[in-house]
């Protein structure tokens, strides 16, 4: 628009000079010059009438009277993992664990595209109807649906949402996988994080308060069919259960929600503090499939409380996550039930823009008869019985743009023994709750310790 004036003024002016030149009044160039002006402005408005185009945090596309808006970003982080384990407590090249193994299978290395995501994202017809769909690929090839929801803002602070979402649950797992601290989030949350659910969720939110309560079809539900089984025995079951009923709360006691949307802390940040909690209930589907098989699947009441806190380069992040589970399988087996604990602490320190250190500690604590109600034939898990993991997992972050540009290495070590957490079979701790060794770096061994260095490089746009 300051572009056609300008050029509309400076014609005019050499056109004032020319047509006086020539000898028109005044006044009849006065009148050209206005329908010239009158023409640029209509030229000009037809431009802005169009589709406008930038980038204000996003890339985007919008309609001139803001009805439509398009958003597109995404993210791709790629790692190199060095897993180490003790030759004794490796079994073979087949990747079994178990005692006899030798050095070539004591170390292993190589690269991974971890995650790759490409989110769009905006509004339809107005502001408060807005959409999210995230296409996202983790390594195998594949690229999957992950988020696909629409979310609509009621009066008063109140929001109703539904498609397929991130369940509001625990409050590591909510945070965006390139706003975490660590290459990978705690082993905590790969075992008992609800991910991804398919179903509704009504919302309020302030400044200071925040609740949701969601209907949906159960932990880790997402790219279900409605009449699906459960597709795993884990605790939290994976996959579509009879019906899931779930609320969270947080109170942002100090700061912003926006602070605390990544777990780190600038040097020049200002404290902010937050609470929160979610408790939720599932029942398992009582189909023959479920109840005649050899697999158990359990209903599930799974809670957590956690905490975060930043302040001038300082960070810290902590939890606790139980599941209590109900289990019946055939008719030959016994009912049972159990109730397993998760926690995390994670604490951190940037000292500069560009430079942070971390620390964090995981401690699995399970119930005594989790391998029992693992399979109907408990044997292979009995094992699992008497078992606590811990671990430690430390690195650096270097920010080259803050998260759009980071370079991450940690170290993640466990404890105890992990043959039975990343084994291979049924007994695995990591089948049973339906989650990737790989990811974590840990492969199991039966004896001595485990230990996998992560370097993880990380662009956002």
């Amino acid at each position: 628009m300051k572009y056609a004036k300008f050029l509309s003024l400076l014609a005019g002016a050499t056109l004032t000079s020319a047509a006086l030149a020539d000898g028109l009044t005044a006044d009849q160039v006065r009148a050209i010059v206005a329908e010239m002006n009158a023409d640029a402005a209509t030229r000009s408005s037809l431009l802005q009438g169009g589709a406008a185009a930038g980038r204000d945090g996003k890339f985007f596309l919008a309609s001139a009277d803001n009805k439509f808006r398009l958003n597109f970003s995404g993210f791709a982080q790629f790692r190199y993992t060095a897993n180490f384990r003790d030759e004794n407590g490796v079994a073979g090249d087949a990747g079994s664990v178990g005692n006899g193994g030798g050095s070539d299978t004591s170390f292993q290395s190589g690269f991974s595209n971890r995650r790759t995501a490409v989110t769009f994202d905006g509004h339809v017809v107005n502001p408060d109807l807005k959409f999210n769909i995230r296409l996202v690929s983790t390594g195998a090839g594949t690229v999957a649906n992950d988020d696909i929801f629409m979310t609509y803002a009621l009066d008063n602070n109140w929001y109703i949402k539904g498609g397929q979402f991130k369940k509001a649950f625990s409050r590591e797992n909510m945070m965006s996988d390139t706003m975490i601290i660590g290459a990978e989030r705690s082993v905590t949350d790969a075992l008992f994080s609800a991910g991804r659910v398919q179903g509704l969720e009504l919302g309020y939110k302030t400044e200071e308060w925040m609740f949701s309560a969601q209907f949906d079809d159960g932990f880790n539900s997402a790219n279900t069919a409605f009449n699906a089984n459960q597709t795993a025995f884990g605790f939290p079951v994976a996959g579509q259960a009879a019906y899931s009923i779930g609320g969270r709360a947080d109170w942002i006691v100090s700061g912003s929600a926006d602070q605390l949307r990544d777990a780190t802390s600038k040097p020049t940040d200002k404290q902010a503090f937050g609470l929160g909690g979610a408790v939720n209930w599932q029942q398992a589907r009582r189909g023959p499939a479920e109840l005649g098989g050899a697999t158990v699947y359990p209903d599930s009441l799974n809670w957590t409380i956690d905490a975060q806190f930043e302040d001038s380069g300082w960070s810290a992040m902590g939890g606790v996550i139980g599941n209590y589970n109900r289990a019946k399988g055939p008719t030959s087996f016994i009912s049972t039930s159990g109730h397993n604990i998760g926690l995390f602490l994670q604490g951190a320190y940037r000292w500069s823009n560009e430079s942070e250190a971390f620390l964090r500690y995981d401690g699995i604590y399970l119930a005594r008869n989790t391998g029992n109600m693992a399979l109907a034939n408990p044997a292979p898990a009995a094992s699992l019985s008497p078992k606590n993991y811990q671990f430690i997992t430390f690195g650096y972050t270097h920010y080259f743009a803050d998260h759009a540009a980071k370079l991450t290495v940690d170290c993640i070590m466990s404890l105890n023994p992990t043959a039975q957490f990343a084994g291979a079979g049924n007994a695995a701790l990591q089948n049973i709750f339906n989650i990737s060794g790989s990811n974590l770096g840990l492969q199991g061994t039966s004896k001595g310790l485990e230990a996998a260095i992560r370097a993880q490089f990380q662009i956002m746009f």
